[in-house]
């Protein structure tokens, strides 16, 4: 028996709830469909129809749906103002490293992968959006406001364009939340301590009880890890220094829990390579930090 959209509205209407919206914005978005079915659809002017044919255009099995009381008054108009209301998750990273790219350079195009997909892209050369792209690929898992991304964005120009940056991320950002690219959150920025990191109760949990090489972050994605990264965040409990953690590895290192090896031979003097084993750490905590394992 099929059940759709529609049918769950209903059922949902004789229990004095209403269709609120998705949890994924985009996903109602009209023109994120061709022109001639978004004018079709714009003549039905009802919502839950209208997003019923939705799902059938785009083969949608799976839905998201927000229901609330049906005494509750609803205003589905969004302005552009709206967006800083909100803190901001946008998961791109840039083609080329800021240092390689004249960002200031109007005709110098930066493009940006969605996410880990390097298929989906965004591009722009305004040097504007560039800086702004940029502060969000450095906040890959940390929610930002407006005026946090407007403030960031400014130290990667030579002069104060505060206001110009705002008013054109302003015009964008809203279409790129519909657009399905970045999203809106009520969650704040996570202010990290970096010289004592903790990762979350799960992160801890996962590594120190489980043989699995992946952990699962704050946004619920699982995160590949290696060997050492695994025995690293055993001892990012928020009471460890790096030098601290240091020890710790080398103590495995030294009781053959943790394993050095140089031309497929084991390493006897782990000292011989602290260097690197520090740099490993400080690359550990910097993708910890990127990939929302902290608290």
């Amino acid at each position: 028996m099929q059940y759709y959209f529609q049918d769950f509205i209903r059922e949902a209407n004789k229990r004095n709830l209403q269709y609120l919206g998705d949890a994924a914005l985009s996903t109602m978005y009209l023109h994120n469909l061709p022109p001639k079915v978004v004018e079709k659809l714009k003549s039905l002017n009802d919502i839950v129809r209208t997003e019923q044919y939705m799902d059938f255009i785009t083969n949608r099995r799976f839905r998201m749906t927000l229901l609330c009381h049906q005494n509750v008054a609803l205003n589905r108009t969004v302005d552009n103002a709206d967006i800083k209301k909100f803190n901001m998750l946008f998961k791109i990273r840039p083609e080329k490293p800021l240092n390689e790219i004249k960002i200031e350079d109007p005709l110098e195009v930066a493009k940006f992968y969605f996410n880990y997909n390097t298929e989906a892209n965004v591009s722009t050369t305004s040097p504007l959006m560039k800086a702004v792209l940029y502060s969000f690929s450095e906040n890959l898992n940390n929610p930002l406001s407006f005026d946090q991304v407007v403030e960031i964005a400014a130290k990667k120009l030579s002069a104060d364009k505060k206001e110009a940056i705002a008013a054109e991320f302003l015009n964008n950002a809203m279409r790129m939340v519909f657009q399905g690219y970045m999203n809106i959150t009520l969650e704040s920025h996570i202010k990290m301590k970096l010289d004592k990191p903790k990762v979350s109760k799960i992160v801890a949990s996962q590594v120190a009880e489980t043989n699995n090489l992946w952990v699962t972050n704050n946004m619920h994605e699982v995160v590949g890890i290696n060997i050492f990264e695994k025995y690293a965040l055993r001892y990012m409990n928020g009471k460890n220094t790096k030098t601290q953690i240091l020890d710790h590895i080398f103590k495995h290192i030294e009781s053959k829990d943790l394993n050095l090896s140089q031309d497929g031979k084991n390493v006897e003097d782990p000292k011989v390579f602290t260097k690197d084993i520090e740099t490993f750490l400080d690359q550990t905590i910097t993708k910890a930090a990127t990939n929302a394992l902290f608290e």
